[in-house]
């Protein structure tokens, strides 16, 4: 008997975050040799500190926000549908993101276009996405859903 439809989506979007989930690690241990990385606590003795960061699944459901690119430094997990400032959550900007929101639903990304500027709009995100880098910009605030 075959599994109902439900469940091949699930199962389907459980294979799509960790298939994911890896390339963005092997972003992380192979990407470019100048970006800073800063440990995470959960990392294990002798592992990547960069493996470590994206080995940690984005849950269902949420939307998961790294300070620096392919999911290096400080990372915030956001769920409810809200505007934040990423600097109230300790972090210094988007560096690199997975949005594992309900399929569909979509975040949007802000900042300024230059240090003292007012805040734009600068990309948007629909689940499920992901991205290793902040494309250039300076990204501070998400519309979360």
């Amino acid at each position: 008997m075959g599994a109902s439809p439900h469940w091949r989506a699930r199962i389907g979007r459980a294979v799509a975050v960790c298939a994911t989930t890896m390339a963005m690690a092997v972003v992380g241990l192979f990407g470019s040799a100048s970006a800073a990385s800063t440990p995470r606590p959960q990392a294990q003795p002798g592992a990547s500190s960069e493996f470590a960061a994206m080995a940690e699944p984005c849950p269902e459901g949420y939307l998961c926000v790294w300070e620096g690119p392919a999911g290096q430094g400080s990372r915030v997990d956001f769920y409810y549908c809200q505007f934040v400032n990423v600097h109230d959550y300790g972090l210094t900007g988007v560096g690199s993101y997975i949005n594992n929101q309900t399929t569909g639903t979509v975040s949007t990304f802000q900042g300024p276009p230059a240090p003292g500027e007012p805040w734009v709009n600068q990309y948007t995100s629909t689940a499920f996405d992901f991205s290793d880098s902040s494309h250039g910009y300076r990204t501070y605030g998400i519309q979360v859903c």
